[in-house]
């Protein structure tokens, strides 16, 4: 148990339960009970993950993450030298009553007349059941090979020796 503890990503699969909190899930100040998932406005990769990229910016417009540069301190005055788009990012934290929109984090792009876009959705956290039964397998394996291991160490005639005492 105590080596299968250094593969944290096993252990809502092994024991159950909720996965830990991601990096960005902590920088927002979610409970253990909500997560972070990608919304329909999420730049994804082959694999359903947000894009590292878009991330960076959001975490960086909302000065989490102990950045010291961020785009928000970089808006100042001065024109823009590329062709970003000039994307603003804000919250609607869990629990707000006041919002008609669900939690989450929202791009104000300039798409739909500047319409609140989802991004990044603050979902409750999903409990996992136990899929994979270590402890069984582990057992199985042991009680399937430990009598032949223990015969090719200690060879026939000591363990017939042992037997008879």
């Amino acid at each position: 148990e105590e080596s299968l503890l250094s593969f944290r990503y096993l252990q809502p699969q092994v024991f159950g339960g909720q996965r830990p909190q991601k990096g960005m899930e902590r920088a927002l100040g979610l409970r253990p009970t909500r997560q972070a998932t990608p919304g329909k406005w999420a730049e994804l990769d082959a694999y359903g993950n947000m894009n590292p990229g878009q991330l960076r910016k959001i975490m960086s417009f909302l000065r989490l993450g102990g950045s010291t540069t961020s785009a928000a301190q970089n808006r100042g005055n001065r024109p823009s030298k590329g062709k970003r788009r000039a994307e603003e990012y804000f919250i609607v934290p869990v629990g707000r009553t006041d919002s008609l929109l669900p939690p989450g984090i929202y791009r104000r792009g300039s798409e739909f007349g500047g319409a609140p876009l989802l991004v990044v959705a603050f979902v409750r956290a999903a409990e996992y059941e136990p899929r994979f039964p270590f402890s069984q397998v582990v057992k199985k394996a042991v009680d399937q090979s430990l009598h032949r291991a223990f015969l090719e160490a200690f060879g026939e005639k000591m363990a017939a020796s042992l037997a008879r005492r």
